[in-house]
């Protein structure tokens, strides 16, 4: 999703996405984006409860955790439950991409890395899936830079 219709697709989130990558060297603009995407999916359901952040090492040495979290459903306020990732590395173990691609639950992921390369296998598995959401976040630039402050500022009432 690219920057100029980054908003249009908060506003209607596809019903099919439950994943999203968010990636990039701008980590303002990546604190921005996770952000706005809780804010999409939990709206005013955003409590404690529905949201859970693991590091990816706890995954990697026991990617059991991440299912039970993923197929569990929230014990308290919101049925949804969404899970942020973060510190994924370029390169991401098969299995964790299994999961992904095999997933039947109804909650949401959201996967935080840093500036991934385009020979990385997670930034190559999310570019090959239409059912899966990636955001890179970099430095807004030119006319770039002037469409997302605008659509930023129309976001919040300005005209």
């Amino acid at each position: 999703i690219n920057s100029s219709n980054y908003y249009k697709f908060l506003k209607s989130l596809p019903s099919n996405i439950k994943f999203f990558l968010i990636y990039g060297p701008d980590n303002g603009l990546i604190t921005t984006k996770k952000i706005d995407i809780l804010k999409s999916l939990l709206g005013d359901n955003d409590d404690y409860y529905s949201k859970v952040i693991i590091d990816f090492e706890e995954i990697k040495k026991n990617i059991d955790n991440y299912l039970q979290e993923l197929y569990s459903s929230s014990l308290f306020g919101s049925s949804l439950k969404v899970i942020i990732i973060e510190n994924l590395p370029a390169q991401v173990p098969k299995n964790f991409l299994e999961v992904i691609e095999k997933n039947t639950s109804n909650n949401f992921t959201i996967l935080v890395a840093s500036d991934l390369p385009p020979a990385s296998n997670l930034r190559k598995f999310f570019e090959s899936k239409k059912d899966l959401a990636i955001l890179p976040c970099y430095v807004e630039e030119g006319k770039e830079l002037d469409n997302f402050i605008l659509e930023f500022l129309r976001k919040d009432g300005f005209k």
